[in-house]
């Protein structure tokens, strides 16, 4: 995939505290999940991406451009939603909008339409310090969403937010990655991410201690989980075939489906193949793989 991003040696320090330590990554079109505990230096590098504080020193370029320095032209291209994201209590939800549109000069009917994004049209006109959480959450997510951005940063976009509007943001943010918007995306709330990444950053302690794209990722640290359907096999054939393979570590079934945990997923498909199987389905535990590169880091 094409890249749009990169960090070099990047540090940021606030005192004595080292937030960000050293970071050295590739961002890549498609959708890119930042994950870690909460002050492992997620947020921190997604202000700096952003442009709202400047690194300590090391390099930072998105969509080729230097966020500090030209953070104008960023904004115009990239939609942003930050964990703790700050607006004026006393401006109508419209009114902000308006003015995000003004900034990215957009049309007064991309402003109208956005409103169906989160159904928030019934309180868009009230002024913002009578919101609650979730609808506040729903009028930054929707301000990050005007337009056709190139890129779109969300920091922990899913709090506040009921399960419906949830899966209308995941079902946004999947349409914007088909037609070629790249997402950064940072969570800790793993189980609640059904989406499927193209590259993950694992943080620890303001380091980033792993990062790839999610098939690198899985296969090295023997997560490839590929499914098949059972219907029509040979089952004690099949078995027998897939227990004497040393790269499978795991197999269950699971309702019509076995499921398959390897570390090579080259010589598992093949051997699949042999067996006429070819309808092969290959899925990602995120929670799982998170849990197994953390393990390994300390």
């Amino acid at each position: 995939m094409k890249e749009v991003g990169h960090t070099e040696s990047l540090n940021k320090s606030y005192g004595p505290i080292d937030a960000l330590k050293n970071v050295t990554i590739n961002l890549y079109e498609g959708l890119n999940l930042f994950l870690g505990p909460n002050g492992s230096g997620k947020s921190t590098l997604i202000k700096i991406m952003s442009g709202l504080i400047k690194s300590t020193n090391g390099k930072v370029e998105l969509l080729g451009l230097n966020p500090w320095q030209e953070r104008v032209k960023l904004m115009q291209k990239v939609g942003v939603q930050l964990e703790n994201h700050a607006l004026p209590k006393w401006a109508k939800g419209i009114e902000v909008l308006r003015y995000y549109a003004k900034l990215e000069k957009l049309p007064e009917t991309d402003v109208k339409n956005s409103l169906d994004i989160f159904d928030i049209s019934s309180y868009v006109d009230r002024t913002i310090d009578g919101y609650s959480t979730g609808m506040y959450q729903k009028l930054v997510l929707t301000g990050a969403l005007l337009g056709e951005p190139e890129m779109l940063i969300l920091d922990e976009p899913t709090r506040g937010l009921d399960s419906v509007s949830q899966q209308k943001l995941y079902q946004k943010i999947t349409e914007k990655v088909e037609t070629g918007c790249t997402v950064i995306l940072s969570t800790h709330l793993l189980a609640e991410m059904p989406l499927k990444a193209d590259y993950a950053y694992f943080f620890m302690n303001g380091e980033v201690i792993k990062w790839g794209s999610m098939e690198k990722i899985a296969e090295e640290l023997g997560l490839v989980k590929l499914t098949f359907p059972i219907k029509d096999l040979n089952m004690a054939r099949t078995l027998t075939r897939l227990m004497s393979i040393q790269e499978v570590t795991e197999v269950s079934l699971k309702g019509d489906n076995l499921e398959i945990l390897t570390a090579d997923r080259k010589k598992v498909t093949d051997e699949l193949e042999k067996l006429g199987i070819t309808e092969i389905t290959e899925k990602h535990e995120l929670a799982r793989i998170y849990s197994e590169a953390m393990s390994k880091a300390h």
